[in-house]
């Protein structure tokens, strides 16, 4: 993809100085979208602003002379002398005013430093080690980074974005304008790329999980550069020829964390069940002939949840697909079945989320897609109508259904339309701020359902189906 390197700079820069408005983090965010090499020039500027960030202030100080206005990096970068001007203009550590701070107790529980002394919420910390002894704080840092950690841990706080983590608990929630927030390691660093991701740094085993959006790492060398994305689970690994071990999602790990003081966020993996979900509207009836059939061959065309890599994916009695089609985390997905009827039924699907109430400011719904993207951009009917319209509706993607009309009142679809796209899993979201004025255009209290919709079908029988994993729904719904 082509893109303006210059641009690309001027945005990075803007985020590292903590300027960037909305709109500049949002056209950031489309230039490193699918874009390696941008990519890549991203996490090199958030590392090369991380080593400089961790340098003693006292080897620089009275350094810097400068105005406080911020020369775009580009330029900056032209003298290896000029890595002190860098410094000088966007290090943590330069003197505060009495009243700034790097992040303040928003709300603590029972909770103790190491000298005994109890956490009192609205303390701040500038630069600062915290032992905490015991109970869990739920941080908030001046970049709008949220952190909460649970005793016994100890930690660095290095700037409004930057903190060094040593042992213990912590859960992250990042929201856009605090993205590239970055936690240090012993022998790692992990980049937020707005996200909500947590550290398990208490026992032998260390581990990280990716709740929500994704995260870089970044080592000294190159095994250990790696993006995660939502939903997956390693094992962080010291001296060892790889340094991550793949492992399951486990939420209790980090449930007392989670639930403290975070914003809610709801993830269905789909790795047993359904969790909750239940079918709205099913396809028709389907049997390929095969003895003995099995739930691949023969059955009522509906979404299900499916741990199975190995698709029925021709309609021929006996034959099976060998492609692979791996969920986007762990070890389940949501996938219609019986698969070879996939381009055959003519009925809509509609597989349904528990209910559930948003608040305002509370993030994004998003979802893992694959397959097809459908006719429709958007769907804007009442469940009712849907049904009434079937598969002319053309639409394939998710929507936000309001339960006192049934009306559905957000959407959102794949983009990809190359072939080669159709079994990528490709991330689709309904935004906060579309979400928000949601709320404000219904009644108090309103309770919603997120709908998984296939009312899509062709001439071609080509691409009409439609999976999904890895849903993220910024609300607290039981499993």
């Amino acid at each position: 993809m082509n893109y303006d390197k210059k641009e690309l700079m001027n945005l990075i820069q803007l985020i590292l100085d903590e300027e960037a408005n909305n709109s500049q983090i949002d056209q950031l965010d489309n230039l490193l979208k699918d874009n390696k090499e941008a990519q890549q020039l991203y996490l090199e500027m958030i590392d090369l602003h991380i080593e400089l960030d961790t340098q003693p202030y006292d080897q620089i100080k009275g350094v810097h002379t400068l105005t406080k206005r911020k020369s775009p990096i580009f330029f900056i970068l032209a003298t290896a002398a000029s890595i002190i001007f860098i410094f000088s203009l966007t290090s943590s550590p330069t003197p505060k005013k009495a009243d700034s701070f790097f992040a303040k107790i928003a709300k603590s529980k029972n909770a103790e430093f190491k000298d005994g002394v109890k956490c009192i919420d609205g303390q701040t910390f500038t630069k600062e080690t915290i032992e905490l002894a015991q109970g869990i704080i739920g941080l908030e840092f001046a970049n709008g980074a949220h952190l909460t950690v649970e005793a016994p841990a100890r930690f660095t706080i290095l700037s409004p974005s930057l903190t060094r983590f040593y042992s213990g608990k912590m859960v992250a929630y990042v929201p856009k304008k605090a993205q590239g927030f970055t936690v240090l390691l012993n022998d790692r660093k992990i980049i937020d790329l707005g996200t909500r991701f947590a550290l398990d740094l208490s026992s032998k085993n260390r581990q990280m999980q990716i709740l929500e959006g994704s995260v870089a790492t970044v080592s000294n060398d190159s095994k250990g550069n790696r993006i995660f994305e939502q939903a997956q689970a390693v094992e962080l690994i010291t001296n060892a020829d790889s340094p991550f071990r793949d492992i399951e999602l486990d939420y209790k790990t980090f449930q007392k964390a989670r639930n403290f003081y975070l914003p809610v966020a709801t993830l269905f993996t789909f790795d047993r069940d359904l969790q909750g979900w239940t079918q709205t509207a099913n396809g028709g009836y389907y049997d390929r002939g095969d003895k003995p059939s099995t739930v691949r061959t023969k059955g009522n065309y509906q979404f299900s949840q499916s741990r199975d890599p190995r698709l029925s994916n021709i309609n021929k009695i006996g034959s099976y697909t060998t492609k692979a089609f791996k969920p986007h985390s762990a070890s389940g997905r949501i996938i219609a079945r019986p698969f070879f009827a996939r381009d055959l039924n003519e009925k809509v699907l509609i597989l349904t989320s528990p209910a559930f109430q948003l608040t305002p400011s509370s993030g994004d719904i998003s979802v893992y897609l694959s397959g097809g993207i459908g006719e429709a951009e958007t769907i804007r009917c009442t469940l009712e109508e849907l049904l009434k319209k079937g598969v002319k509706t053309g639409f394939l993607g998710i929507a936000l259904r309001r339960l006192s009309d049934n009306k559905y009142v957000a959407s959102a679809r794949r983009l990809a339309r190359t072939h080669k796209d159709f079994y990528q899993w490709e991330k689709v979201e309904i935004l906060s701020d579309e979400l928000d004025q949601v709320i404000k255009d219904s009644p108090n209290n309103e309770q919603y359902v997120l709908d998984l919709i296939d009312s899509f079908s062709n001439k071609e029988q080509y691409w009409e189906w439609i999976a999904m994993d890895s849903v993220s729904i910024p609300a607290k719904i039981k499993q």
